[in-house]
């Protein structure tokens, strides 16, 4: 799971778990994560579950369609944070639906695609059905307010979108896994351990060094005459 707001993720977790069950987040028009019951006749999910937030992210990135890579990088990144508080909080009896919709490789003046999924977790696995790589309703919306009514992919109903993924089993063309990888909390810190990558305190300079070290700054002139004789007295006087 990953870490909200700078608490800890076990803190964050307890969070999600006291509030009242979320079921929408929206980050912007026409892309947002969304909890929904699950199809008619699905298995119970392995539902909520606390995910590790790179193996998600790699996942994601690795999706590709016909015509390359189904999300940007930067769309992915913003993509994890709600999906990965969506898996924490979902009940058994719900699916994650997905809309994320962007003017990918280009400018302004590209225009704006929609892609929509449904993911849950089965068999220690995340499920991703992609119903749609390349939605195309933004302009007619904005020109007429044809607003369309969004499907997500379906266990049944097979969809067009053919998706793959260096590393990613496929169940369907539509329909890929990926191993649900669970996140694994930092191993505590022992008092009075230090792991190999934390920096040790460097050992304090004795009298002989100290004293030679102020008169290499005096020889080169950073203090004065007075302020080696000074601190050279300070030093003497520890013996």
């Amino acid at each position: 799971m990953k870490v909200l707001a700078g608490l800890p993720v076990l803190c964050a977790v307890a969070a999600l778990a006291a509030a009242p069950h979320r079921t929408n987040w929206e980050l912007k028009e026409f892309t947002w994560v969304k909890l929904v019951p699950a199809e008619g006749g699905a298995a119970p999910s392995q539902h909520p579950v606390a995910l590790d937030a790179e193996a998600l992210r790699r996942n994601l990135r690795a999706l590709r369609f016909e015509e390359g890579a189904l999300f940007e990088a930067k769309e992915v990144d913003q993509l994890v944070k709600p999906l990965l508080e969506a898996f924490a909080v979902a009940d058994p009896g719900e699916d994650l639906v997905l809309l994320s919709t962007g003017r990918r490789g280009g400018g302004f003046l590209n225009p704006a695609f929609g892609v929509t999924a449904r993911l849950f977790v089965e068999g220690g696995k995340v499920q991703m059905i992609v119903r749609d790589a390349r939605l195309d309703f933004v302009d007619r919306f904005r020109v007429r307010g044809d607003k369309p009514e969004f499907t997500y992919g379906s266990r049944t109903d097979a969809g067009k979108a053919a998706i793959t993924g260096e590393g990613l089993a496929s169940r369907r063309a539509d329909w890929v896994e990926f191993p649900a990888v669970p996140y694994a909390a930092p191993a505590p810190v022992l008092p009075g351990f230090q792991g190999a990558a934390e920096p040790r305190a460097a050992p304090a300079e004795g009298p002989e060094a100290r004293l030679r070290a102020l008169k290499r700054l005096r020889d080169e002139n950073l203090i004065t005459e007075d302020e080696y004789q000074k601190k050279r007295q300070e030093i003497l006087k520890s013996l």
